[in-house]
C-alpha cells in the first residue's frame, strides 16, 4: 500500500482483474501523447487510436472491432437511459457519481502505470447476468480478440470463420480490473482511456464516472474523489455494441443488395469499413481498442499544448489547462533539438490566478526545417512546457514538432472550377506521389507499432511521399503519425465520414455535437505533427447534401487548427476519383483521357500471394474461385475482364501472376502519364496501399506485408528521379515497328545536366539518347523505335538513365515495359451512365471538365 508520503513508482502498483491475488505493475514510466474529450451535451465521446511508441504486447490476437449501430438519440434522453443501464448492470454500484468535467489533453506526459491485463465478461444484454465464465482480456484490444485467444471464438480472418462472430453484437460487455493505489497529499490521480469503442459506461469503485458514445475522443477522468480510503480500487467498463433496429433489420439487406451499407452506419462515427466494405470484413466491434493509464498532477494540469511555427524561427505557443489556475502561477517552456544536437531556447510566462491558459512565443536560431523525405531531412524539435504552482511542479506536457509551412497554388491550365491543387512545402513545389492508406487490422488487438513502422518504410521505399488517410477507415494510432514525422512521409487526414450516397448524414443536434467532438478531438492530436498537411471531411458524400455536418468539422479545424487547408470531401473540384477503370469495366484510354489536377484513387484488384491465400483458406477452397474467394472481396467478374488482356488462366498460380501484372501495369501506365504532365497534374494517389484483412482487393502489399507486382514497378514509377516511354497503347507483337517517345521527369529540387538513356527492345539496344534534366521539371529525351524480333512473343522495352559522365551524387533511373498487355474492350455505354449518375450523387456535379476533350 502506498502511504501519502511515498511518490508512486511503477512497481508499486498493483493490479487484479475478477478475483485474485494482485500482481505488481513493473516496468519505467511511459511516455506518451494524451488528449482529453471535449464537452458537448452532457456526454463523453471517446476516442482512440492514440498508441504509445514502445513496443506493443505481441501476444494480442488479431482481432477486428464489430460494432453493432446502436440508434443515436436525444441528448437528453441519452443522459437518462444511460443512467439507468448503469444502475441495472452494476449489481453492487453505491450512489452514482456526478459526471466528471472533462479533462483535457496532454501531449506527452510521464505515466504512473498502464493497465494492460483486464477481465472481460460476457453479459445477458436484458438481464445484465453473465452467461459464460469471464476470460482475460489484453488491452490495448477488441472483444474478437479476446474470444478468439480464449478459444470462444475461430479466427474469424480464417475461411468463412466471420459470420459465426457476429452474435458478440448481441451481448453486453464488461472489462474490469482492479490496483492498488492512492495518491499522495496534494496530488490527483486521472485515469484516462485512449479509446473506447463504442457505446460504455465508466464506473470506478461502483459509481457512475462517465458516459462514452464514439470512438475518435478519449476519456480522461480525474478520480481522485471517487478512490477507497484503502483496499483495491476496482474499474469496470460496461459496453454495449449497437444493434440494428427492426426497421434497419428490413432495410439494410435491401440497400445491401446495392453495395452501400449506409443505412446501418451513417448514424456512428467508428470505423465505417468495420460495417462491412469492399475490402474489409463485417466486424464492428467493440473494446478498450486504445490503451488505458493512470496519472498524477499536482492541483493543476496542462490540457492542450499548440505550437505554430513559422519559417523564420518564431513558434507561437498557446497552452490551455484542464481548469482555471488556482493560483498565479508559471509555465516555464524549453524547446530543443529532438533529430539533432542543440537549437535549444527557453521562455517563461506568468498565468493568473482563475485564467485557463496562456500564450507565448520563442524565436529559434537558424531553425531547421522539417522537409519531406524526397527535399531534405525531416528534422524536429521538442517543446517541454511545465506548470510550476507555488514553486512545485504542477504538470509537464510536451510535443515533437517540426518547423514547415504547408500551402497551395494553381494548376496551370485547369479547368474553370478547379481548386489550387499544386502543392508548396517551405515555399517549393512538390510533386504528391501518394497512395491510399486503409487500417492497417480490421481487428485492432492485433495492430502492433512494428506493423505501422514497416508499412510507412515500404512506403516509402518505392517513393511515395504522401499517405492518403481514408475517411472509411480510421483516425491512426500516434505511432503511426510518429513514424510519418521521423520518415519525411506527409499525410492527407480525412475524417471518419465515408461513402453516403443514398441519404444525407443526420442533422440532429446530438449528431452535430458528437461531429464537433470527434473532429475536434482529431484536431487537436494531430496538428502538432508536421507530417500532416491538410485536412478533409471525409471519403466520397455529397458535401453540399451534407452542409450542416460539412461546417461543423470546417468550425472546428478554423477554431483548433487555421495553420492546414480544410476540404469538405474527397473528390473536390479537381481531386478526383476514377472508376471508370475497374468498377466501369474501362480501360487505359480513360486513364489518358483523365486530365485532372489530382487523381487521388484509381486501381485494380489483384490476388495476394499463394502462401498468404494458404494460411487463411482451407486447402480445398483455394482454387477454382469459389465463395470464399468473393467473401474475402474479390470481384471476379470484373478481374475476368482484366485478365483477358494476359490471355486465359486456368490455375491458381497462373491467375495470381497475371492478376498481378494487370495491376502493375495499369498502376504503371497510368501514373507516369499523370507524372508527365506536371504541374497540370500535381499528383497522384494510387488506391491502395494494404489491406486490413487477408483479401483479395486492390493492395500492393497484402495482409502477411508480401508485395505484390505492383509494388515492385512502382519502384520505378515512383522514382522523384523518373525515366518513362509514351506509347501507343496497343497489343505490340513479332514483326511490329515499334515507337516510342523517351521523357524524363524529375521531381528533385536539383538539376541533371548531362545524361543519357539506354535504350533496349526485346533486349536488344534500340539506341542512346542524350538529355539535360532542369530541376524540378520535365525533359523529352527523343524517340526510340526498333523492329520488334520475330521470335519475341512478349515484346519488353527497358530504359535506363544515367550520367554521360562523371558527377557528384550520382543519380539513375531504370524502366520496364510489358508491351504485350493490352485490352482493347472499353466500358460499355451503360458502365459509364451509371458512374456519371455516381459522380452526381457523390458531389453534385458529373466533374465532366476533367475529360480530356474528344
Amino acid at each position: 500500500m502506498i502511504t501519502a508520503s511515498e511518490q508512486l513508482r511503477p512497481e508499486q502498483v498493483a493490479r487484479t482483474g475478477r478475483a485474485g491475488k494482485p500482481v505488481a505493475f513493473r516496468g519505467p514510466p511511459i511516455r506518451l501523447h494524451r488528449l482529453a474529450p471535449f464537452n458537448s451535451s452532457g456526454h463523453w465521446y471517446t476516442e482512440g487510436p492514440h498508441r504509445n511508441l514502445r513496443r506493443r504486447r505481441q501476444s494480442r490476437a488479431t482481432m477486428r472491432p464489430e460494432n453493432r449501430p446502436s440508434e443515436i438519440q436525444e441528448a437528453k434522453m441519452k443522459k437518462m437511459s444511460a443512467v439507468l443501464f448503469a444502475l441495472i448492470a452494476l449489481s453492487a454500484a453505491g450512489a452514482l457519481a456526478q459526471e466528471l468535467p472533462p479533462q483535457g489533453p496532454t501531449p506527452y506526459r510521464s505515466f504512473t502505470a498502464e493497465f494492460g491485463d483486464f477481465t472481460l465478461c460476457e453479459l445477458d444484454r436484458r438481464t445484465h447476468k453473465e452467461l459464460s465464465p469471464c476470460i482475460p482480456a489484453v488491452v490495448p484490444g477488441d472483444i474478437f480478440t479476446d474470444l478468439t485467444r480464449a478459444g470462444r471464438i475461430k479466427d474469424p480472418y480464417f475461411g468463412d470463420n466471420v459470420h459465426a462472430a457476429q452474435w458478440v453484437d448481441e451481448r453486453l460487455w464488461r472489462y474490469q480490473i482492479s490496483f492498488i493505489h492512492n495518491p499522495p497529499h496534494g496530488r490527483r490521480l486521472h485515469l484516462l482511456f485512449m479509446g473506447i469503442d463504442y457505446d460504455s459506461r465508466v464506473f470506478v469503485n461502483g459509481k457512475l464516472a462517465a458516459l462514452h458514445i464514439g470512438m475518435f475522443s478519449r476519456v480522461d477522468l480525474d478520480i481522485t474523489d471517487l478512490l477507497k480510503t484503502e483496499g483495491p480500487q476496482e474499474i469496470r467498463v460496461v459496453l454495449k455494441p449497437p444493434v440494428d433496429s427492426s426497421t434497419q433489420k428490413i432495410i439494410n439487406p435491401l440497400v445491401a443488395s446495392f453495395g452501400s451499407s449506409e443505412f446501418g452506419r451513417r448514424n456512428y462515427l467508428k470505423t465505417q469499413m468495420s460495417f462491412d466494405w469492399d475490402f474489409a470484413p463485417k466486424l464492428r466491434g467493440a473494446g478498450l481498442w486504445d490503451s488505458v493509464y493512470l496519472y498524477e498532477t499536482g492541483p493543476a494540469a496542462i490540457r492542450d499544448v499548440f505550437v505554430q511555427p513559422h519559417l523564420d524561427g518564431r513558434l507561437e505557443i498557446s497552452v490551455e489547462l484542464q481548469a482555471p489556475a488556482p493560483a498565479e502561477t508559471t509555465l516555464k517552456f524549453t524547446v530543443t533539438g529532438e533529430t539533432f544536437e542543440g537549437g535549444g531556447a527557453e521562455a517563461t510566462v506568468t498565468v493568473p490566478a482563475g485564467a485557463r491558459g496562456a500564450a507565448a512565443e520563442i524565436k529559434l536560431d537558424c531553425p531547421r526545417l522539417w522537409w519531406p523525405w524526397d527535399m531534405g531531412a525531416p528534422d524536429l524539435y521538442r517543446l517541454t512546457a511545465s506548470l510550476v504552482v507555488n514553486g512545485q511542479e504542477s504538470d509537464r506536457a510536451e510535443e515533437v514538432f517540426g518547423v514547415r509551412e504547408i500551402s497551395w497554388g494553381p494548376n496551370p491550365d485547369a479547368p474553370e472550377g478547379s481548386a489550387d491543387w499544386v502543392l508548396f512545402v517551405n515555399g517549393k513545389r512538390e510533386f504528391m506521389r501518394g497512395a491510399n492508406w486503409v487500417p492497417p487490422e480490421a481487428m485492432y488487438g492485433r495492430m502492433t507499432d512494428e506493423r505501422y513502422g514497416k508499412l510507412v518504410v515500404m512506403a516509402k521505399e518505392i517513393g511515395v511521399n504522401l499517405l492518403r488517410v481514408w475517411g472509411g477507415g480510421n483516425r491512426e494510432c500516434r505511432a503511426f503519425y510518429d513514424y510519418c514525422d521521423r520518415a519525411g512521409v506527409m499525410v492527407w487526414q480525412e475524417f471518419p465520414y465515408a461513402c453516403v450516397y443514398l441519404v444525407g448524414y443526420p442533422r440532429t443536434r446530438f449528431f452535430k455535437d458528437l461531429s464537433r467532438q470527434e473532429v475536434a478531438e482529431m484536431v487537436r492530436q494531430l496538428r502538432n505533427h508536421p507530417s500532416v498537411m491538410m485536412w478533409c471531411g471525409g471519403n466520397e458524400f455529397n458535401a453540399k447534401q451534407n452542409k450542416a455536418i460539412v461546417d461543423v468539422m470546417a468550425r472546428a479545424v478554423a477554431e483548433l487548427d487555421p495553420t492546414r487547408r480544410f476540404i469538405p470531401a474527397s473528390p473536390f473540384k479537381g481531386d478526383s476519383h476514377n472508376w471508370v477503370v475497374w468498377h466501369s469495366f474501362g480501360n487505359l484510354d480513360d486513364y489518358f483521357d483523365d486530365i485532372s489536377p489530382l487523381p487521388s484513387e484509381f486501381g485494380l484488384q489483384a490476388f495476394p500471394a499463394r502462401s498468404t491465400l494458404e494460411k487463411w483458406l482451407p486447402k480445398d477452397k483455394l482454387w477454382p474461385v469459389n465463395d470464399l474467394h468473393v467473401l474475402h472481396d474479390l470481384g471476379w467478374a470484373k478481374m475476368k475482364k482484366y485478365l483477358a488482356a494476359v490471355g486465359p488462366e486456368d490455375t491458381l498460380d497462373a491467375t495470381i501472376e497475371a492478376s498481378q501484372l494487370v495491376q502493375a501495369h495499369y498502376l504503371q501506365r497510368g501514373i507516369e502519364n499523370w507524372r508527365q504532365r506536371k504541374y497540370a497534374t500535381s499528383g497522384t494517389a494510387f488506391w491502395q496501399l494494404n489491406e486490413p484483412w487477408p483479401c483479395i482487393c486492390w493492395s500492393v502489399i497484402d495482409y502477411e506485408l508480401k508485395p505484390k507486382l505492383a509494388y515492385e514497378r512502382l519502384r520505378h514509377t515512383y522514382n522523384p528521379l523518373l525515366v518513362s516511354a509514351r506509347y501507343d497503347d496497343r497489343k505490340w507483337g513479332p514483326g511490329d515497328e515499334f515507337k516510342a517517345e523517351v521523357v524524363v521527369v524529375n521531381d528533385l529540387h536539383r538539376a541533371f545536366p548531362e545524361m543519357r538513356v539506354t535504350t533496349a527492345v526485346c533486349g536488344a539496344d534500340a539506341g542512346t539518347l542524350a538529355v539535360s534534366v532542369p530541376e524540378d521539371g520535365v525533359a523529352r529525351a527523343g524517340m526510340v523505335s526498333a523492329k520488334i524480333p520475330t521470335d519475341c512473343l512478349k515484346p519488353e522495352l527497358t530504359l535506363k538513365l544515367e550520367p554521360a559522365g562523371p558527377q557528384a551524387n550520382y543519380q539513375s533511373s531504370e524502366n520496364r515495359y510489358l508491351l504485350w498487355i493490352y485490352d482493347p474492350k472499353p466500358a460499355g455505354k451503360t458502365n459509364r451512365n451509371l458512374e456519371r449518375i455516381g459522380k452526381v450523387i457523390m458531389s453534385g456535379a458529373a466533374q465532366n471538365q476533367w475529360k480530356r476533350p474528344e
